[in-house]
């Protein structure tokens, strides 16, 4: 993608409000399909070790334990679209995690940080509508940062300091559709 795109992205993510002031939190910007390719194996295997485990009685029991009811019940939702992605990919080598994008921007921060995730979810969605405004396609990927905190090697190759906790990565590329309109979802609002 062109870097002048990307640029524009991040200018506009430099504008977005943080927490206690202070500068954006830091972004890793993974330019070029196959660098992005290269990560998926690791990645997949990741996710099928995490399955694996998510069927195995003791590793619900620790994994229960470590993430509460709430979250575990949760995720344990999650696990068919999970074993679902890793059948795709067996059949098809079609990873559904980057979709084919030429970029993937990681966002994290550094773990000591009381605003951290949320500057970088703020920054995250400035990014989105600054690319949007581009006429790109995005999504926001919840899947990589996972990966990337249980694989601390994969961390420093992507220079994201120890420290950092990855919260959030965003896919971005030009859309195969184009839409209209977007997803009316109802809100839940309380008038005070």
């Amino acid at each position: 993608m062109a870097k002048e795109q990307l640029d524009r992205i991040i200018a506009a993510m430099a504008t977005a409000p943080v927490g206690l002031g202070g500068p954006p939190p830091p972004v890793c910007v993974i330019n070029g399909r196959d660098k992005i390719e290269s990560m998926i194996p690791s990645i997949m295997a990741f996710y099928r070790k995490f399955s694996q485990g998510m069927k195995n009685t003791v590793g619900r029991v620790m994994m229960r334990t470590m993430m509460g009811k709430v979250q575990f019940t949760a995720l344990d939702s999650f696990m068919p679209t999970i074993d679902r992605m890793l059948e795709f990919y067996d059949m098809t080598k079609h990873d559904t995690i980057t979709w084919g994008a030429p970029v993937l921007m990681i966002f994290h921060a550094p773990k000591a940080h009381i605003s951290g995730r949320h500057d970088t979810m703020i920054a995250c969605t400035y990014a989105m509508l600054a690319a949007h405004a581009q006429g790109l396609g995005t999504t926001m990927i919840g899947m990589v940062p996972p990966y990337l905190e249980r694989n601390p090697d994969e961390k420093e190759r992507l220079k994201i300091p120890a420290e950092n906790t990855v919260d959030i990565s965003l896919i971005v590329g030009h859309p195969a559709s184009k839409f209209v309109k977007g997803i009316r979802r109802p809100v839940a609002t309380t008038w005070v």
